[in-house]
């Protein structure tokens, strides 16, 4: 008979360690993230993309609506040959404007033309994104 009583209590401690694993589970997966956090890790992987040339995967960053009109073809045209980016970094991310974010964004440029040496130049960009869709997408980037 007492080897019952230890299955038991065993079983139900065993049981609540599950259910208790279970709720902080729950709870760690619906804890919504900071957009900041979100555009920081999409920008970063977005212009690691482009550092490597992979201009198929980081189109699939742009907003559904830009694909919509746009093929991969198309957006893979916009990148010419003549210069390359070197250890782009997000450093800095501002999303108080509610549904749109301001990356900014550290590399250098080497440019593939006489006279401009061998040192990439260095650059910083800002690009906009825009939630879509419940998601965050890169827009654009302009330097002012």
């Amino acid at each position: 008979m007492q080897s019952t009583n230890m299955v038991f209590p065993r079983a139900l401690t065993l049981g609540v360690a599950l259910m208790i694993t279970a709720v902080v589970s729950g709870c760690a997966a619906v804890a919504p993230s900071k957009p900041e956090d979100v555009v920081r890790s999409r920008a970063q992987e977005r212009v690691s993309l482009l550092q490597v040339r992979d201009f198929d995967k980081a189109y699939k960053y742009l907003p559904p609506s830009y694909r919509a009109i746009n093929s991969v073809d198309s957006y893979r045209n916009n990148f010419g040959a003549g210069a390359a980016w070197a250890d782009p970094k997000v450093t800095r991310v501002d999303c108080s404007e509610g549904d749109r974010c301001i990356a900014e964004v550290q590399l250098g440029v080497k440019v593939v033309a006489s006279g401009f040496g061998r040192e990439p130049i260095p650059t910083t960009l800002r690009e906009i994104w825009i939630q879509e869709e419940g998601q965050w997408w890169f827009q654009r980037y302009s330097n002012n």
